[in-house]
């Protein structure tokens, strides 16, 4: 018996599978990312890893964590659009100023 067993009931031709339940507030478990807008100053790579972080000014922080213009280190950099003027770290949408 395979580990999907169980479940193999609600898979459709192709194998995947078609839940005959949804749970309520189900998007509401998913973490939504804060927004705030960041003067970018730098990026730097941490010695220990090879994930690019930001520098910057921060402002307009929906999370309230820091004042209008605090000088800050962002979490790792999961994309950044130049042209688009993003920077999406593990935690925030930043939208260059």
């Amino acid at each position: 018996m395979s580990s999907t067993a169980c479940c193999d009931q609600y898979a459709d031709e192709n194998g995947k599978h078609q839940w005959p339940f949804s749970v309520k507030g189900a998007a509401d478990v998913v973490k939504k990312k804060k927004q705030a807008k960041l003067r970018l100053a730098s990026f730097s790579m941490p010695l220990t890893h090879t994930d690019l972080v930001a520098y910057g000014e921060i402002y307009e922080d929906e999370a309230k964590r820091f004042e209008n213009g605090r000088y800050i280190r962002t979490s790792y950099v999961v994309k950044y659009d130049k042209e688009a003027g993003i920077l999406e770290t593990r935690n925030t949408i930043y939208h260059l100023i």
